[in-house]
């Protein structure tokens, strides 16, 4: 599943191709996405104009003005590319942008988990972002103190917290995996039994793995892809995600695997405390 660094890859491809772009045709599949989507919905944004692509966590929008835009969550397997529109069409396209320049933005979903859901106003824009924390590659190299404070506090496992939406937004669990590693964190440890200091730089980790990957356009392992249908190059820098059995490259001791709230954890037994 594309995390931050995954969409942010995407948002820095698409974004100064389709700035300044007018939205001339919508087109869909008529397949259903995982939020439901019409023509009817779509069609307002045709004649508008795109003034920003933007992104906060994994949700990626495309901004007409304050109050006008569209919202796109990838899911499991979704991907966004632009292309001139003569170019052959793609399986599970679902969603076309056509703008004036001849060319056109095309939403492909095979598992369908992703949306493309559009917005008219300033509330239901707020809305989405009510739904999330804040992320790590906007924070900076200090991560908020409230954050730390509300991770010390819960009973909840380190990796189950990493991956809340709700406390921190974009972290999945490629990038939770490798954070806990990075900060030499167990992830079974409970979040009441690290201190301030310890979720501090468990934040830190988080943003500097991530940030990691956005400088490498992402990890690839499955179908995740850029702006432009190329591989990310990050799966070669990780640590422990997806590495069971190979030797930790700080310690040389086998990567373990485990199964936490239905996702695979991978971690070092010695490194990680």
């Amino acid at each position: 599943m594309p995390e931050g660094p995954e969409v942010e890859t995407i948002r820095r491809d698409i974004e100064s191709l389709i700035c300044g772009r007018q939205i001339v045709d919508i087109r869909l599949s008529g397949k259903a996405l995982r939020t439901p989507i019409s023509l009817k919905s779509l069609k307002p944004l045709i004649g508008q104009t795109i003034q920003a692509a933007n992104r906060h966590g994994k949700l990626l929008w495309l901004e007409i003005n304050e109050t006008t835009g569209v919202f796109f969550r990838l899911g499991m397997t979704g991907r966004i590319h632009i292309h001139e529109q003569n170019h052959p069409g793609e399986a599970h396209t679902h969603v076309t942008l056509r703008f004036d320049n001849n060319e056109e933005l095309r939403f492909i979903d095979p598992r369908r988990f992703g949306s493309v859901v559009p917005y008219f106003s300033i509330e239901e824009k707020k809305a989405e972002f009510a739904k999330m924390g804040p992320d790590p590659l906007a924070w900076g190299s200090k991560p908020p103190a409230e954050v730390a404070q509300k991770m010390c506090e819960s009973a909840r496992l380190l990796k189950v917290l990493l991956m809340d939406q709700k406390l921190i937004a974009g972290v999945g669990n490629i990038y939770a995996s490798e954070a806990l590693f990075l900060a030499e964190l167990s992830p079974f440890k409970r979040g009441d039994q690290i201190t301030i200091k310890q979720a501090t730089r468990l934040l830190q980790c988080c943003r500097k793995a991530m940030q990691t990957a956005v400088d490498q356009r992402g990890t690839t392992f499955m179908s995740y892809v850029d702006g432009f249908g190329r591989k990310g190059d990050n799966q070669s820098r990780l640590f422990v995600f997806s590495r069971a059995g190979k030797p930790c490259k700080k310690c040389q001791t086998p990567i373990k695997k485990s199964i936490q709230a239905g996702r695979s954890t991978f971690y070092c037994q010695s490194c990680q405390k």
